[in-house]
């Protein structure tokens, strides 16, 4: 899933008219002001940002002109109002981009939402955003309710164990795996795994998902929208696929201290796997459920209209997410058929299934 944060999806709206091949007469519509809006609250991040784009036209290659100029756009006004608090949003230019086939560098509106002004999970929040067009006075507004937390079950940690210390779960990712939570308020939801090791000596990541979209149980537990329980089944191995897949396209040399270990201190034990569950508020929902990244384009304002919830003409998408995450620990099997131990031998019985 998406945050309004330093690694916000790139995810960019440009609508580009074609030209008839005969010359008698022309397709492009008089210029309008349209904005594209993009912004996604996540309340256990300081920072929120807002693209703002407008939607052009040129007479050319849009594309082209996409690659060569920055089409966010700068000297707007907005506030975020929420939570018994207004935020108002400090401008930032040149800030890099994603590599594609868009300009490198764009323009971001930012939020500050740290310690007493941090977003409140649960609480609705209405962006606006006003400032002078072409054709006069602009003034669009959103509104989202941020999700409340999904709560892991059976993943508290670290767990205190019998002997008086702590550990974390170990997870044997080479068998089928459930992973159960309690929606709160989110509508739908996506899991991570995230595994931190060393390549070629500085430390990276390797992830597995973030699954699609779902708004029931997949595979396991009650099989309804409305259920306050979900499950998500992991089936055996994989997860390891994901991760072996990751882990060999990188390339180079790769080490993982990861050993299930016990600590009277739970903040010695190593960190470096989690589980992650993301719930979304109801419009992010319908618009990853319904599986339009791959449909956002050049046909946005002719039929997707209905996934829009920004003010008047305007198109974009305004949400929210919320997460939750619990560090464990993997099996010496899983480790191993991962490629994460050294030297490379299987413990007895493991095999890929």
């Amino acid at each position: 899933m998406v945050a309004c944060r330093a690694c916000i999806f790139s995810l960019f709206v440009c609508t580009a008219f074609l030209y008839s091949c005969s010359t008698d007469f022309e397709v492009l519509a008089p210029e309008k002001d349209i904005y594209v809006v993009y912004c996604v609250l996540n309340p256990q991040e300081t920072v929120q940002y807002v693209r703002v784009s407008k939607v052009f036209s040129p007479a050319g290659d849009a594309l082209q002109y996409a690659a060569e100029n920055d089409v966010t756009v700068s000297g707007l006004q907005l506030q975020l109002k929420g939570g018994g608090k207004v935020y108002a949003a400090t401008e930032e230019k040149d800030i890099p981009r994603d590599e594609g086939i868009f300009s490198n560098v764009q323009t971001l509106y930012v939020f500050h939402t740290s310690g007493p002004d941090s977003l409140l999970p649960g609480g609705k929040y209405i962006l606006e955003i006003s400032g002078s067009g072409t054709e006069g006075e602009i003034f669009i507004t959103a509104e989202t309710e941020i999700p409340t937390v999904p709560v892991l079950i059976g993943l508290d940690g670290p767990l205190l164990m019998p002997d008086g210390q702590y550990s974390f779960p170990v997870f044997a990712f080479e068998e089928t795996n459930n992973i159960n939570f309690e929606r709160g308020s989110g509508h739908g939801f996506d899991i991570r795994i995230r595994l931190q090791y060393q390549r070629n000596g500085s430390d990276t990541i390797a992830d597995y998902g973030p699954t699609t979209t779902f708004k029931r149980s997949r595979n396991c537990g009650n099989d309804s929208e409305k259920s306050r329980e979900l499950c998500f089944e992991l089936p055996a191995c994989h997860v390891l696929n994901g991760l072996l897949a990751r882990l060999h396209a990188v390339g180079g040399s790769r080490s993982y201290y990861s050993d299930p270990q016990k600590s009277k201190d739970p903040d010695q034990l190593n960190h470096s796997l989690h589980i992650e569950v993301t719930a979304a508020d109801s419009f992010l929902t319908k618009y990853m459920y319904s599986s339009i990244p791959a449909g956002f384009g050049l046909n946005l304002l002719i039929d997707k209209k209905e996934y829009n919830n920004i003010s008047g003409e305007h198109i974009g998408l305004f949400g929210s997410i919320n997460s939750s995450k619990r560090w464990i620990y993997m099996s010496e099997c899983s480790k191993y058929l991962a490629g994460l131990t050294v030297p490379v031998l299987p413990p007895s019985g493991c095999e890929w299934q």
